[in-house]
């Protein structure tokens, strides 16, 4: 999962994809409450696209997750968070291309990283 709120993945994300047997999904989250708290569990479990595979994985049910339900859960993530990603930080977007596959030196990363560290302090 990654939080397209957090920063420090904008220059690149992580994405294992090379790893041999992954259960990892990309599973990006732009919904949160406050800022403190985009990392939190509870913000990642409310979004069914976290919960419903887990749920199914603990549960054993893939039947689990009637689109009707998806579609619930979609509204009340909007409801109970609803700032989203993509208005946080103008200043920092503005500073790095988001595209992930465009290069980037040592140097801009640097003068990035050190820039978000101020912003998230």
């Amino acid at each position: 999962m990654r939080q397209r709120i957090d920063p420090i993945t904008w220059p690149r994300r992580f994405q294992p994809m090379d790893w041999p047997n992954s259960s990892y999904a990309d599973v990006e989250t732009v919904h949160f409450d406050e800022l403190a708290g985009v990392h939190d569990f509870g913000t990642y479990v409310a979004n069914p696209f976290v919960h419903l595979p887990l749920f199914q994985t603990l549960m054993g049910d893939a039947r689990m997750g009637k689109p009707e339900e998806v579609e619930r859960a979609l509204k009340d993530l909007g409801r109970d968070y609803p700032r989203v990603a993509d208005v946080e930080f103008p200043e920092l977007r503005s500073l790095i291309d988001l595209d992930p596959n465009r290069p980037i030196s040592l140097r801009q990363l640097v003068e990035f990283l050190s820039k978000a560290y101020r912003e998230l302090r």
